[in-house]
């Protein structure tokens, strides 16, 4: 039975978070990086997608807010909670683990009687999470050289799994770009 978990982390720069979000982390060849740990940084939409989560619908500070936080709510059909910090390949060096949210000189700065209040839907980030959930329920796995779970496998970054040649064939099969990068969220200084 699903389950909807609520989540809250403070990206250290929204804009780069966004975009990790959405984009991952690649090369200058457009290619996924990997994270410390050997793991493609596919990004957060991609990772949700592995899991096959259902639904989603995410909620942010905007980036020139002195509060800094990210939520998702998610629904989820695992049998356990799975935490992103360290599951999510490069998430835990995209936000803080100090449990600080916001930093102002004064308490006047603050957007109205709520610190929280500047946090708002993100319809935006929401079609994209069900733009590419469709994209891969689209896709006839029987056509190609793997399977479905492995795929999905690949898509959340696990260590020897390469998306790469997966999104490849499915592109020149089908024309469908499951994850293509999303230039309204790229940040233009290099993410490495």
């Amino acid at each position: 039975m699903p389950q909807v978990e609520f989540l809250a982390y403070s990206p250290l720069d929204m804009k780069k978070f966004d975009d990790f979000l959405v984009n991952g982390i690649r090369d200058g060849e457009g290619k996924f990086i990997k994270d410390d740990q050997d793991r493609l940084v596919t990004g957060v939409i991609a990772w949700l997608l592995g899991r096959e989560i259902p639904r989603a619908r995410f909620f942010s500070s905007p980036a020139d807010d002195t509060v800094k936080v990210f939520v998702s709510v998610i629904e989820f059909t695992e049998d356990e909670i799975v935490p992103w910090m360290r599951r999510v390949p490069g998430f835990h060096e995209m936000v803080r683990q100090d449990g600080q949210i916001g930093l102002t000189p004064d308490l006047n700065a603050l957007n109205g009687d709520m610190p929280l209040q500047s946090v708002k839907p993100r319809p935006d980030l929401d079609a994209i999470f069900e733009e590419r959930r469709k994209k891969i329920d689209s896709i006839d796995f029987e056509k190609h050289n793997f399977t479905r779970e492995k795929f999905l496998e690949a898509l959340k970054g696990v260590r020897k799994t390469d998306v790469g040649p997966m999104l490849d064939e499915i592109k020149a099969d089908s024309n469908v770009d499951v994850v293509e990068v999303r230039s309204e969220f790229r940040v233009k200084a290099a993410t490495t």
